[in-house]
């Protein structure tokens, strides 16, 4: 069985910088002028940027959607470790055996 360490201050950290980084990310518009060029490339190229443009604007929001939960898992996490630290090793082993 796998243990997993959360340790609330550092993922907390890791959630600020990658909001930061995210947001530059949503940031990001390409685009470009097609001024008086009529050709088909040109039409299919801006196409592309729009479609760019749009996948970047998912990206983003299915990250900050990430970031959300995970900063759930971190306050259930938090909220399970002050639960455990009130009782004592009576009532952890008695919760245990009414599971």
């Amino acid at each position: 069985m796998a243990q997993i360490i959360i340790k609330p201050e550092e993922l907390q950290t890791e959630i600020t910088t990658a909001r930061g980084s995210n947001d530059k990310v949503k940031a990001l518009k390409y685009k470009a002028d097609k001024k008086s060029i009529q050709l088909t490339s040109m039409d299919k190229f801006l196409e592309c940027l729009e479609a760019l443009n749009s996948a970047i604007t998912s990206f983003g929001n299915l990250t900050e959607m990430d970031l959300h939960t995970l900063e759930i898992v971190r306050g259930n996490w938090m909220k399970l470790d002050e639960d455990l630290a009130t009782k004592t090793f009576g009532e952890r082993v008695m919760d245990s055996l009414k599971k």
